[in-house]
């Protein structure tokens, strides 16, 4: 699925850009299987972003014999969705952090000015003593990504935003209002 994001809206659009191989398989108890993934497309000037999703599917003869046995069985289905990115050769992030208490809900703004994506692990907003955890999130090129604000953020206050990069560094960046 092709990723792109805008603000609180991120969209996955089916294409064939991507291959996966093998497309399905079976695995048992304790299993492993390696998945390639190969792009068939050239970067251009900016990052291709896509997601690769991997599925349990329910077993159907066994949901088909429960029934008949008039059991419950509750099943925890996997889904994992695997970032890929074909990032071009000097691509870089321009982030910056922006505060938007004009909505109904106030949400944390994080736009990406620059060609590639950046990964913001343990995010968090510092304001004082206080360090209100936000998690850990990607934002793309080109895009924004809202977040919601922790309800007990001091309204006015200056508040800087800290996350592990790439490298495990911590980084800082001022939050505008």
């Amino acid at each position: 699925m092709k990723w792109t994001m805008d603000g609180t809206q991120v969209s996955y659009v089916p294409t064939r850009d991507v291959v996966v191989n093998p497309a399905t398989f079976q695995l048992g108890p304790q299993g492993a299987q390696v998945i390639r993934v190969g792009v068939l497309k050239k970067a251009g000037a900016d990052e291709m972003t896509y997601r690769v999703f991997v599925r349990q599917v329910l077993d159907t003869a066994t949901a088909q014999a429960d029934q008949q046995d008039a059991q419950i069985n509750l099943s925890r289905l996997i889904n994992i969705s695997l970032p890929v990115y074909v990032t071009p050769p000097d691509s870089a992030a321009k982030v910056s952090f922006r505060i938007n208490a004009g909505g109904q809900t106030p949400t944390l703004e994080v736009t990406n000015g620059g060609n590639r994506h950046l990964t913001l692990r343990q995010l968090r907003l510092v304001s004082g003593d206080q360090t209100f955890p936000i998690g850990s999130n990607a934002v793309l090129g080109k895009s924004t990504l809202a977040l919601a604000l922790p309800a007990a953020l001091p309204a006015g206050a200056v508040v800087e935003a800290r996350y592990q990069d790439a490298d495990d560094k911590e980084q800082r960046a001022a939050v505008a209002r």
